[in-house]
């Protein structure tokens, strides 16, 4: 009887661990919460709830995160930081350590460059795209931004020999996105971001999960 207890007192902390509810900033009240209405630079769009500006509880456009909108526009110039003035343009392929284009508009940076590229509309039957002069409008050209789509190449001089043992020693959740590469998501989380932090920003010194300084 004592061991029918015990597992069953295992197995409801198992259920209710593997549900907790998440630990970053809520959403109801942040700028990400357009229920009470947000101003673009199409007109004004007003959310339902606060879930349902990104996530569509059917008729998704992803199983995975049962997201709503459509991918930003692969067919456009997306420019990265490569340490140079020109930036390192995506191309359709693998192209000096930088993913595709195609893969880093479907990517978890992707999800968030649909509103933040200020070209794709903010929900697909809205058509309110996010306005110019906000300073959460980083367009198409991030070359003077920390380089997204680029793989990370852990274990050469000046790195984490991998990203478990750096965030493991940065005491840190950053996330690796599409082949490797790092992304808006690898720094950034809307619903595992450290609560006393601005901008979404993740858990513990970020910049040693990678970086071995």
């Amino acid at each position: 009887m004592k061991k029918l207890i015990a597992v069953v007192i295992a197995t409801v902390f198992v259920i209710s661990t593997a549900y907790a509810a998440p630990t970053g900033k809520p959403i109801g009240g942040s700028k990400h919460d357009f229920s009470t209405g947000y101003v673009g630079a199409e007109g004004t769009y007003t959310a339902v709830n606060k879930c349902n500006t990104c996530h569509a509880p059917h008729k998704a456009k992803r199983n995975s995160p049962l997201w709503r909108l459509n991918n930003p526009d692969a067919n456009v110039t997306w420019t990265m930081w490569n340490g140079s003035n020109t930036g390192q343009a995506l191309t359709s392929g693998l192209n000096n350590g930088y993913i595709s284009v195609q893969d880093f508009t479907a990517s978890s940076s992707g999800l968030c460059m649909g509103c933040h590229d200020g070209a794709t509309a903010m929900n697909d039957t809205s058509g309110v795209k996010m306005r110019a002069a906000y300073n959460g409008n980083w367009g198409r050209d991030l070359k003077a931004s920390h380089p997204v789509a680029k793989v990370v190449v852990f274990g050469i001089d000046g790195w984490q020999a991998n990203l478990p043992q750096g965030n493991s020693a940065s005491l840190s959740n950053v996330e690796l996105e599409t082949g490797g590469s790092v992304g808006c998501t690898s720094c950034h989380s809307m619903h595992s971001s450290d609560s006393a932090r601005p901008m979404l920003q993740r858990k513990g010194e970020m910049c040693m999960s990678c970086h071995d300084k």
